[in-house]
């Protein structure tokens, strides 16, 4: 199976603020967990789909640095069976204070 994130980028706001954009097929959805200065991303297919569509849509959140850091990962659900994942890619970005 195809991964599930499409292009991705993050851009300084200021010092300690952050917008991660990333594309995700429109068959497919998404929620953001931040816990301990990591965010995580959850992408995962629609109840009933087997393929990534092709149409993608974009999305973005902010984040706050943490301890000096920005650390983003992405976790694609990319099994059949919905159980297979993959924390692909993981970002940090370290902040210059």
């Amino acid at each position: 199976m195809k991964e599930l994130l499409g292009s991705y980028s993050i851009t300084r706001l200021t010092i300690e603020e952050y917008k991660v954009t990333f594309e995700i097929p429109d068959n497919c959805t998404y929620k953001v967990i931040h816990n301990d200065g990591i965010y995580i991303v959850f992408i995962e297919l629609m109840e009933n789909e087997t393929q990534p569509s092709q149409p993608f849509n974009t999305f973005s959140f902010l984040t706050q640095a943490f301890a000096g850091s920005i650390h983003v990962e992405f976790n694609q659900k990319i099994g059949l069976d919905g159980l297979a994942s993959a924390n692909k890619p993981r970002i940090r970005i370290s902040v210059n204070e």
